[in-house]
């Protein structure tokens, strides 16, 4: 029987050739995007979190609950308290606004499912405009549907002015039964003319 060896010189040149991919990876140098290309819109983006105690005890919820490894799926009923939110991330919330022009703010809401469908979605915000002092609220629903991404895009009469929004609650139904909501706010500001 005949026994093969790498030659030493051979292994150190791969061990030096892997250390200097690992230590520059092609395109390094132009990881960062040129500061004057740089988008100005600030996006603040809040996860969604599962609320366990809104599941429903079938076949189909146990699948899916395992499969993205929600609610401590496996563990006894005991070991998961009531109003739990924190054990499973299903999905991000995001809120944008832009200046339209005429005293109109465009809202553009954004809900998107990390663990599955969802049959129902629905967020209530607010806005404010810090220089003529007028306010509302905005409230807004899918209606039944079977989507892992809603936008919502409502025009708003805000008048021109510094106008800040933020949306406080916004929940989904995912189609096996968990109810994912959002851990805080939302928000974003815009100078609307």
């Amino acid at each position: 029987m005949q026994s093969y060896r790498f030659p030493v010189r051979f292994l150190a040149l791969v061990m030096w050739a892997a250390f200097l991919l690992a230590a520059f990876p092609a395109g390094a140098a132009h990881a960062q995007p040129h500061p004057e290309r740089r988008q100005l819109i600030l996006t603040i983006t809040a996860p969604l979190y599962a609320d366990c105690t809104s599941v429903p005890d079938t076949e189909a919820a146990r699948n899916q609950l395992s499969r993205y490894g929600l609610c401590v799926y496996g563990a006894s009923v005991d070991a998961v308290a009531p109003n739990s939110t924190v054990i499973g991330n299903c999905g991000s919330l995001s809120l944008h606004v832009f200046n339209s022009g005429g005293g109109i703010l465009q809202w553009k809401a954004e809900i998107n499912s990390t663990a599955g469908h969802f049959i129902h979605g629905s967020y209530t915000g607010d806005w404010r405009n810090n220089d003529n002092g007028r306010s509302g609220g905005v409230t807004r629903d899918t209606g039944l549907t079977f989507t892992t991404y809603w936008l919502d895009t409502p025009p708003i009469s805000t008048g021109a002015g510094e106008v800040w929004a933020k949306i406080t609650a916004a929940q989904i139904t995912l189609w096996y039964g968990v109810i994912c909501y959002n851990n805080g706010p939302v928000a974003s500001s815009i100078k609307v003319t």
